[in-house]
């Protein structure tokens, strides 16, 4: 039979110290810190990567080349002091290329070819409202100029884009000379 120290002995757990796991742990942290720094740099040369792609992607010409389109609107013979020009092509593709009118000039950037011209202008007509304080606005333009337009521009790749546009309150004379 075991004496009672035996036996006290025999079935005494013993319980490691946490000097004893050092190198187990030690080990386990360096494969993650390892495992850590392979995950961050990864991401990096991902974000790198896709930083790159954008700069390359987003910095080539998109589109077709634009000209710029310059000249002034008169109508009845005074200059238009403000309002908007939208030079469109005929058979509705591609983008509309708009302009503002200021002080009867005019600059805008259109593709090259044949255009479809819309002038658009309107006037502070009657009192002040006083909620928007200002002015009902009208437009003065006829349509034969806007919605109804037959005016054209040809936007040429060289040289100067100089086109004037002189309407009238009759439509019925032809405006480009």
């Amino acid at each position: 039979m075991l004496s009672v120290a035996q036996r006290n002995k025999t079935f005494r757990f013993h319980l490691a110290s946490p000097i004893e796991f050092a190198p187990l742990i030690g080990a386990f942290t360096g494969i993650f810190r390892y495992r850590i720094a392979r995950l961050m740099m990864a991401c990096r040369l991902c974000a790198f990567a896709g930083i790159l792609l954008l700069f390359i992607v987003g910095c080539r010409p998109t589109g077709s080349a634009t000209y710029t389109v310059m000249g002034t609107v008169t109508f009845d013979g005074e200059l238009v002091a403000e309002g908007d020009i939208v030079f469109s092509s005929f058979d509705g593709n591609g983008v509309p290329h708009a302009g503002k009118i200021l002080n009867g000039s005019y600059q805008l950037e259109a593709t090259s070819g044949e255009k479809r011209v819309e002038i658009h202008a309107s006037g502070a007509e009657g009192p002040v409202d006083p909620v928007m304080n200002m002015a009902h606005r009208r437009p003065y333009i006829p349509a034969e100029y806007n919605a109804e337009t037959k005016l054209r521009a040809d936007v040429i790749p060289l040289g100067v884009n100089k086109v004037n546009y002189p309407l009238s309150s009759n439509p019925s004379i032809d405006p480009q000379e």
